[in-house]
This record gives C-alpha cells, sequence and structure tokens, in this order.
C-alpha cells in the first residue's frame, strides 16, 4: 500500500484524527444498524455486508456487526469532538447517534439471548471475554460494562471470564462472579455471550458445552464457527444472523 504524506498545521492534524475515527465508528455502526435490520427480516447479515463491502466507495473494513465499539480511541474522540462541537455552537446529530447506537448495542446480544431462553430472571449467564477486544488486557469503554449492567438489571446472574483483563474488570464490577476459565465459566449456565473475540473461545467444543445447563451461546463478534458449535451440540445465535432464530429451550 503506497504511503501519502499530507503536511498541515496542528489543529487540521488533529481533526484529521478525530474525523479518521468517527468515519471508523460509522462504518461500526452502520453495520450494526443493518444487523439489526437483518435479522428481524430473517437474512443473515454476512451476506450483505459482504456486498456493501464491494462497493468500493464503501469497501470491506470495519463492517462486522458486534456488541459495539469500546476501548482508548473511538470513543474518545467521537465524544470529544462531540463535545468541541457544541463549545463551538454546533450540535452534531451523527455524533450523538453514534454514540446513542453503540450505548444500545450490546442488548441486542441479551435480546438474542432472551429470544433462546425466554425471561432471564433466576438465570445464570456466562460472559466471555472482558476487554475492548480479543488479545488484550484493555477495558477502557468495554462493551462488557453495559452488557453486564443490563443482565443483572433483568434479574440474571452472572459469571465471567477474560483471559488478561480480569483484574482490571474486577475493580470495574468488583459483586459479580469471576471463573478461573472458559470452561469453568460455562459450567452450569444457562446461556453464554461472547463479548471480545479471543481465539480460544473458537476452540470450546463439545467438552465445555456440555457443562451448560443450557447450551445457548451468543456469538457477540461474529468471530466463531458456527458449525462447530452446532455440531458440539449448542445453539448457536449471532448478532445480526437472522436465520439462527432458535425455538425456546428449557422454561422461561
Amino acid at each position: 500500500m503506497k504511503a501519502w504524506k499530507v503536511r498541515t498545521d496542528l489543529r487540521s492534524a488533529e481533526m484529521i484524527k478525530y474525523a479518521s475515527n468517527v468515519f471508523l465508528a460509522t462504518k461500526i455502526s452502520y453495520a450494526n444498524e443493518i444487523a439489526n435490520m437483518c435479522v428481524r427480516f430473517g437474512i443473515d447479515s454476512d451476506t450483505v455486508l459482504r456486498a456493501a463491502g464491494m462497493d468500493p466507495r464503501i469497501g470491506p473494513l470495519f463492517l462486522k456487526p458486534g456488541l459495539g465499539f469500546g476501548g482508548s480511541c473511538l470513543p474518545k474522540d467521537v465524544k470529544a469532538l462531540k463535545g468541541a462541537s457544541r463549545s463551538k455552537g454546533y450540535n452534531s446529530r451523527l455524533l450523538s447517534t453514534l454514540l446513542a447506537i453503540n450505548e444500545m448495542q450490546p442488548s441486542e446480544g441479551i435480546r438474542m439471548l432472551e429470544s433462546a431462553l425466554g425471561d432471564l430472571r433466576g438465570k445464570r449467564v456466562a460472559v466471555l471475554g472482558l476487554a475492548f477486544k480479543g488479545g488484550v488486557d484493555d477495558t477502557r469503554e468495554t462493551r462488557a460494562v453495559p452488557l453486564v449492567t443490563a443482565l443483572l438489571a433483568k434479574g440474571a446472574s452472572v459469571v465471567a471470564f477474560d483471559p488478561m483483563a480480569m483484574n482490571s474488570f474486577i475493580k470495574l464490577m468488583p459483586t459479580i462472579q469471576y471463573a478461573s476459565s472458559a470452561g469453568d465459566c460455562l459450567k452450569g449456565a444457562d446461556g453464554c455471550i461472547v463479548q471480545a473475540d479471543w481465539p480460544e473461545f473458537r476452540k470450546l467444543g463439545k467438552k465445555e458445552f456440555s457443562r451448560m445447563t443450557h447450551a445457548v451461546v451468543v456469538d457477540g463478534r461474529r468471530f466463531m464457527d458456527r458449525g462447530h458449535v452446532e455440531r458440539s451440540g449448542a445453539v448457536y445465535l449471532g448478532i445480526g444472523y437472522g436465520l439462527a432464530q432458535s425455538r425456546k429451550v428449557g422454561k422461561s
């Protein structure tokens, strides 16, 4: 890829960074909105977003549905630009909408779990992945916080695990249960929501899923192998995967 250089002043350089990150946040939120609509139409959003990404005006990067964006860059820059614009008398409806979509997106994973289990009150829910993405221990703006908060509000008991981010997350939410491994996290769970795309979660199989009371797995990052999950005896539900609507399992 050819590298380009733009010589500019410091204020313009800062705005370029904000503009780039806002656009990436927009693509992620666009993918999530399209996926949320597709699942209600009974359509697999992967096909739709892959085809849309073939358009060179759009491109395929950052068009993967999930539970929303987190980390140290995108949320911070969207919020900072929104605040700076407001201080100059301009209220950005786009930036406000991006933040609103991102805040609500974790509820989509919960809705899918409810589609299989019914009322979550009294249910034990495993949350795998507490960092904002797999491969890091960074919990800044992680979608695991609103996800767990919403699960608790619905009366579910939550047990969580992350390979690297446990110590950081415990400081954020000290009252929930924590497991020492992904397999232990799934033990006795009525359902599972995978919040971060750790490679080791892709390897979970019959041995681990058989330990669940109801083997229902919500892939909150659309990175797991659906066929492998289903061959392992679990119900697979992926964000934006409309054809994976499951009958309810167990009692609501």
